[in-house]
């Protein structure tokens, strides 16, 4: 579909009931987020499992809301990862804002053109398998504690990847790219993991 202009509350909320596709070709706006990924009720295990972005996603209230919203609980991705990464905003016009993950992300994103910050409200969010992909830019762990269960590629390998909140690591993720950790920033790292000598580590390129 292509996205329409709303500008009160979520340009989008709820795909999940279709636990498909959503694809945006021109534009989606809400004041408080884009699209807002929340937990269903009736249908808890339902999910979104791809969004394809080849437009514009973004919110535009004096909040600062983020362009996609998942809410603490919510899934977004195929966990397989059959469908490939949950989130693509690529092409020449693609244009995404703010990621706030306070649920969980399977499979990873790639996101061209552009530098991207993620964000967690409230509860920590999961980047789960797959490869936080910013082959333009750089990618900024913001505000709010995320698992990073998954590996970073930054700017062709000469991007940077930055920790200005709190990042947990229990397991070994690469990096590639370089990586810095702000004064502000905190890594957490586990030093028992899901299996025997499993540990927190990232291997970093640059």
């Amino acid at each position: 579909m292509a996205g329409a202009a709303v500008e009160i509350g979520y340009g989008i909320t709820n795909p999940s009931y279709v636990s498909g596709t959503l694809s945006n070709a021109g534009l989606i706006r809400g004041d408080d987020s884009g699209v807002f990924l929340r937990v269903v009720p009736l249908a808890p295990q339902s999910t979104l499992r791809k969004l394809v972005n080849t437009g514009t996603l973004v919110a535009t209230g004096a909040g600062g809301g983020p362009a996609l919203e998942i809410e603490s609980g919510a899934s977004f991705g195929d966990p397989t990862g059959a469908g490939g990464p949950a989130l693509t905003s690529t092409g020449p016009g693609a244009s995404i804002g703010r990621i706030e993950n306070s649920g969980t992300v399977h499979h990873g994103f790639r996101v061209e053109n552009q530098d991207v910050v993620v964000t967690a409200v409230g509860s920590p969010g999961t980047f789960a398998g797959g490869t936080l992909v910013v082959p333009d830019g750089g990618l900024t762990n913001g505000s709010g504690t995320h698992t990073l269960a998954a590996d970073v590629a930054v700017g062709g390998g000469a991007g940077t990847f930055f920790v200005d909140g709190t990042l947990r690591l229990l397991g070994i993720q690469s990096v590639t790219g370089n990586f810095t950790q702000p004064p502000g920033g905190t890594v957490l790292i586990g030093l028992f993991g899901e299996h025997p000598g499993d540990y927190g580590r990232l291997d970093i390129t640059g």
